[in-house]
């Protein structure tokens, strides 16, 4: 009966250690395939030279630019074409297909090595429409995405509507810094129909600027970047900026003649209206405090066109002339008409006169002056 003990105790000691040998040699096994997959991921990274990236970039659409808010949103197209590794391609020398996409894509992708890139500034995360991964015949990978970002509107606005509107978007190295891989740009379009002699022809049609707005002209260039979470290390970027006119009729139409209209009615209500006759006093004083609650809803009206800065943009100083001009042009009705009623004389009708003539004249070299200061 001991022997028996023994035995069975010596079976279950066995198959234990036998089992704890199995378990060993699978998690090595596991451990090993990792490692060799981190290996060939970065066999790239181990390289004396940074790797080439060859950047293609389309500008497909440049929409809801909103001024109140400083921002705009934009949809662009990039190929990032380099040379693999011999691993890598070993790797994929294993494919059937040419073009994957979807899951078939990002499969390939966590097997080899491959840039990756953020976009700088941007409002909130960037968009992935779709992205595929074609190899091509002689030899070399290419990453095709297609993408919708939301960024802000950094320029200056001190003349709006009036002058330019740069806008830009800078695309930097994610995971591999310069010393591992650097952005080459090959080519910049805004829109499919884009070459380098049709610049000037793109415009609303094509469906590219949506707005009121026309494209002047567009540019590429590569620097070196750091980012926040990396003091030390120094990342590739590419920087694609173009920049953008708006269109003067609708500024016409929405913004100067609702304003410089209520000015020139409310500097001709005093001309011509002359508070001698008693008629004219409270028609007076009535037009300007209508003029001058026009001027506040319009400004309100406004809002959504007009930049929300920390400095005076050339609609906010035309905005306060207005209602300075508005606002004393109601006082001295009010003063005026109170003499008048009280039997004000020869010297009352002088001061009267004088304002006929001065008011216009200097409102119209305030606004001259705001006008040539801004633009210029």
């Amino acid at each position: 009966m001991e022997i028996r003990i023994i035995m069975f105790i010596r079976f279950i000691t066995a198959v234990i250690i036998i089992l704890f040998s199995f378990d060993g040699l699978a998690e090595d096994k596991i451990n090993k395939t990792s490692t060799s997959r981190h290996d060939m991921a970065k066999s790239h990274i181990k390289a004396s030279e940074p790797i080439n990236v060859d950047i293609y970039t389309v500008l497909d659409r440049v929409f809801d630019i909103n001024i109140s808010e400083r921002s705009y949103k934009a949809e662009a197209e990039v190929i990032l074409k380099w040379r693999p590794s011999k691993d890598d391609l070993n790797i994929i020398s294993k494919l059937k297909e040419h073009h994957y996409s979807g899951s078939h894509a990002q499969e390939i992708l966590e097997q080899i090595w491959h840039p990756e890139f953020i976009v700088k500034s941007e409002l909130s995360r960037r968009e992935q429409l779709f992205r595929t991964v074609s190899i091509n015949p002689d030899g070399s990978i290419e990453i095709f995405e297609k993408f919708s970002t939301y960024l802000p509107i950094k320029s200056e606005m001190t003349s709006y509507p009036f002058g330019n509107l740069d806008l830009n978007i800078g695309m930097v190295a994610f995971k591999h810094d310069s010393s591992e891989m650097l952005f080459k740009p090959v080519s910049f379009s805004i829109g499919h129909k884009d070459s380098n002699d049709s610049i000037g022809h793109i415009d609303r049609n094509d469906n590219v600027i949506i707005g009121n707005w026309s494209l002047l002209g567009k540019s590429m260039d590569t620097l070196l970047d750091n980012r926040l979470s990396s003091n030390h290390d120094i990342y590739s970027k590419l920087s694609l900026s173009f920049t953008l006119k708006h269109d003067f009729l609708d500024s016409l139409q929405k913004i100067f003649i609702p304003i410089l209209g209520v000015l020139f009615i409310s500097l001709m209500l005093n001309t011509f209206s002359s508070m001698r006759f008693k008629e004219n006093i409270d028609m007076r004083v009535m037009g300007q405090i209508s003029l001058l609650l026009t001027t506040f809803a319009l400004k309100f009206t406004l809002s959504d066109d007009i930049p929300s800065t920390h400095y005076l943009t050339l609609i906010d100083y035309l905005f306060i002339i207005t209602m300075i001009v508005v606002i004393f042009n109601l006082l001295f009705s009010v003063v005026l008409g109170e003499y008048y009623l009280d039997g004000g004389g020869d010297k009352i009708r002088k001061i009267e006169k004088i304002s006929d003539y001065a008011a216009p004249i200097i409102t119209l070299g305030v606004v001259i002056c705001i006008f040539y200061l801004n633009i210029n």
